[in-house]
């Protein structure tokens, strides 16, 4: 039986510059992205929302080959 909560579901980046926040934060092309501060992801419109209405200190989880990640961002 797989886990779901390694399933991977959610937006997916395509690319990541070396030059980028989210490269910075050890995101990389090819992550899910499943959920930001517990809440999960359906659409890169709904990552862009979250991270407005943050304070700036947020968990990304994250599914990269098979294996989940939660990143801590402050």
């Amino acid at each position: 039986m797989n886990s779901r909560a390694c399933a991977p579901t959610g937006p997916v980046l395509l690319d990541v510059g070396t030059a980028s926040v989210a490269h910075s934060v050890r995101l990389r092309a090819g992550d899910f992205l499943t959920a930001i501060n517990g809440e999960a992801l359906n659409s890169p419109d709904q990552v862009r929302q979250i991270l407005e209405g943050s304070d700036g200190n947020v968990s990304v989880d994250v599914l990269r080959a098979g294996t989940a990640y939660r990143i801590e961002v402050e």
